[in-house]
């Protein structure tokens, strides 16, 4: 499952590689986009209340989400109640250090757009403390910093780490 899909971006990937996706999303008007997205089921719901039963996902996975949240705490333990036992929790998000609200660049239908999203901060230790006390086991975790991406997109960016790459097993 993909909570907070969006445009579905993530899920073509997912979908390409065999999987079986469904997309979450409060969104009706990110989901209309991703409804596009031949193979993929959506359905709208907020991260915070899974309409899902216990133990129902294989992997959940959720990119860009948590940080647009005050209390994406809550999503992480929803995400790790409805992944099976010894399934994968996978997020991928924008690290506390680079502050609040920021623009994204962002791709709609072929067509770049500047978004101003309001950034919370979220930081590695927060997510894996709700990990720990709710039966996982943290498997990998990356700081990524802004000099990694330096040379990919011909521009210096921050030395500050940009964003959160972390996995966790249900046990």
């Amino acid at each position: 499952m993909d909570v907070g899909c969006g445009t579905g971006r993530w899920d073509k990937f997912f979908l390409s590689k065999g999987a079986n996706v469904i997309g979450i999303d409060k969104s009706k008007e990110m989901l209309g986009k991703a409804k596009k997205v031949k193979g993929l089921k959506t359905k709208i719901m907020d991260a915070r209340n899974l309409k899902f039963k216990d133990n129902s996902f294989d992997i959940t996975f959720s990119s860009l989400l948590l940080s647009q949240l005050k209390d994406y705490k809550k999503v992480v333990k929803e995400m790790i109640r409805v992944t099976k036992p010894s399934g994968w929790i996978i997020i991928s998000d924008l690290h506390g250090a680079i502050g609040g609200g920021k623009s994204r660049l962002m791709e709609f239908e072929g067509k770049e757009e500047i978004l101003l999203v309001k950034a919370y901060p979220i930081y590695p230790s927060d997510i894996i403390e709700v990990g720990l006390k709710n039966n996982c086991k943290i498997d990998g975790i990356k700081e990524v910093k802004g000099m990694e991406y330096q040379k990919e997109i011909g521009c210096e960016i921050s030395h500050q780490p940009l964003l959160i790459m972390l996995k966790m097993k249900k046990l």
